[in-house]
């Protein structure tokens, strides 16, 4: 079989989370196939014995219990898919998957609190087909098992185990937070949301950069920034110490649908395909260092977008001005621009020098070429925010005046400014926007203009990952009325009791206290104050549960009837005193 991974588990309320490492994906060798990696997926088992015996349901042509049931599945996108036909198990075979793509995590949510279940992690090979050698093998998996004491208790567990049980978080418990720090998006391409998922597994104080990576469907040669783009994948950096690419999905590895190959402008008539991110669909990462992202991408590609007038406008005064998009700009040229007023007269001088191509108006009309006055100086400039220059400040737009008064010279208030782009030869290569002022704006003054496009290489979120804060202690005091015992009434049994398999031995009770403060103490009376049990609680800071064997202080059974139970918490002079009943 693979490698075996190292599985962990942090129980959560009403979860396990699940997270295990890479090393059957990326060590795994098979000798008879002369060192070829065969790694295909991993299945992850849960059970509520520690044999694992419930989770044993799947059965060989005879009916006979023969295989673990799956609540978990993942494997490579590889087209090996399905049952296998060779190495065949008294008629049945292996399942593979269904080219889900790898991931690292699994949340299982189909818990009960206070329930204690076991998990098993299998990796497993494709095998080798009957085409290979004269009979095939089949798949082969990690083995998954427990080493149980003469009483089953659990004594080992290997790398690839274990056991959780899920509970409420502590009263008072503050939890981990992400703060994000600095967001670069533009604001119609999309959203990212990072997420903690495992607490446990966080790296506290280390600072990540998430950016995005592109498939250019087209692009003018002759310009740098006259492309059309999709979002094809995303990266993120642990920037923290030294900068370290900690994720990377790409076409070469994604979950799921979170990339797809497809006709971008899907013309059935047009056969380019490029990656994409799927649009308005939530895509969620992998796991790694306890977080996840959600990314949501709004747009298929730069040449289907549009001008997006409801975030342009003035960022900084609210001179008259009509700002104008030349619909040729919609496709190569779907940037961030910032139109920044100075008091230089001199701020910006333009550069074109051949009137190339056409330049037309806001309304499509042709420009007299004698009407365009070029190597003039400006009091303004556009900046275009995504992409640098050498020097590594934000790039500009040429300008050229439209001499719409046709007196030869630039009047702000009369004539017109058209803001293009320029090829490597300085000649004007297309117009983006045409700018009219009915007033001369403020030194300072600054007009945001963007477009609809899907996530570009400048677009970035910087965040930092805080650790769990202080104990709240006003919350522990406030929620000692939520403490509950957990069933009330016992009667018999219940399902948080772990099984065994061995019927000489005892079945062993149990009651839960939830909702309680991480230290406390519990002690347990009969209903005529006779002391019966002491439990001195000292959980994790989050764990808010405590079991109760049912056993007086002596280790005797206790007798039906009433109990009383008195919680005090450690950290703050907070108490709560309640009952419970056991039916026999």
């Amino acid at each position: 079989p693979p490698k075996m991974p190292t599985l962990k588990a942090t129980p959560g309320d009403g979860q396990v989370i699940l997270s295990w490492d890479d090393i059957a994906d990326v060590g795994t060798r098979e000798p008879f196939l002369g060192g070829e990696n065969d790694f295909e997926g991993y299945k992850l088992y849960r059970a509520t014995d520690k044999k694992f015996q419930d989770a044993e349901v799947i059965t060989d042509g005879f009916g006979t219990p023969t295989l673990m049931k799956p609540i978990f599945q993942c494997d490579l996108k590889d087209n090996k898919t399905g049952f296998t036909d060779f190495g065949l198990l008294n008629g049945m075979g292996y399942y593979l998957g269904d080219d889900s793509g790898i991931q690292h995590y699994f949340i299982d949510e189909d818990v009960q609190n206070g329930k204690t279940y076991y998990y098993g992690l299998a990796a497993y090979d494709y095998g080798i087909p009957d085409s290979l050698i004269e009979i095939g093998i089949a798949p082969s998996e990690n083995t998954i098992y427990i080493e149980l004491d003469e009483s089953e208790n659990v004594y080992f567990v290997p790398q690839n185990v274990q056991v959780a049980t899920p509970h409420q978080m502590a009263s008072g418990y503050v939890p981990p937070e992400i703060e994000i720090l600095a967001s670069n998006l533009n604001p119609n391409s999309g959203s990212i949301a990072p997420e903690i998922v495992d607490r446990d597994l966080i790296k506290p104080g280390h600072t990540y950069t998430v950016k995005f990576n592109i498939d250019t469907v087209n692009n003018m040669s002759t310009s740098d920034m006259a492309l059309s783009h999709t979002a094809a994948g995303y990266k993120m950096w642990d920037v923290t110490d030294s900068t370290k690419l900690i994720l990377n999905e790409n076409e070469n590895s994604y979950i799921g649908n979170n990339l797809i190959y497809d006709n971008v402008a899907f013309d059935p008539d047009d056969e380019k395909k490029r990656w994409l991110m799927p649009v308005n669909i939530p895509i969620i990462s992998d796991h790694v260092d306890g977080l996840r992202l959600n990314i949501t991408s709004d747009v298929i590609t730069s040449h289907l977008a549009g001008y997006d007038y409801a975030n342009s406008g003035w960022a900084i005064g609210d001179a008259d001005i009509v700002f104008s998009v030349d619909s040729s700009a919609l496709q190569f040229f779907p940037w961030d621009y910032e139109l920044v007023f100075t008091d230089d007269s001199e701020a910006y001088t333009g550069k074109a020098k051949r009137y190339r191509p056409q330049m037309n108006d806001e309304q499509g009309n042709a420009i007299d070429e004698i009407q365009i006055l070029m190597e003039e100086p400006f009091s303004f400039y556009m900046l275009n925010k995504d992409f640098l220059t050498e020097e590594g400040g934000p790039d500009t737009l040429d300008a050229v005046v439209y001499d719409v008064n046709q007196n030869g010279v630039f009047d702000i208030l009369e004539d017109k400014v058209l803001f293009g782009a320029l090829d490597r030869r300085d000649r004007w290569l297309r117009t983006v926007f045409i700018v009219g002022l009915g007033e001369t704006p403020m030194p300072g003054d600054v007009y945001y203009a963007t477009f609809h496009r899907p996530f570009f290489q400048s677009d970035s979120l910087t965040f930092t990952v805080h650790p769990e804060g202080a104990l709240n202690k006003d919350a522990i005091i406030s929620s000692m009325e939520d403490i509950k015992v957990v069933p009330n009434p016992y009667v018999a049994t219940n399902s948080m009791e772990p099984s065994l398999a061995n019927w000489n031995l005892n079945q062993k009770r149990r009651l839960l206290f939830t909702h309680l403060p991480a230290r406390c103490t519990i002690k347990i009376f009969t209903s005529s104050g006779v002391f019966v049990d002491e439990i001195v609680v000292e959980n994790g800071t989050a764990d808010g549960i405590a079991h109760w064997d049912l056993l007086s202080d002596e280790g005797l059974d206790i007798a039906a009837g009433i109990y009383i139970y008195h919680v005090q918490a450690h950290e703050v002079d907070a108490e709560k005193i309640g009952k419970f009943a056991v039916i026999k």
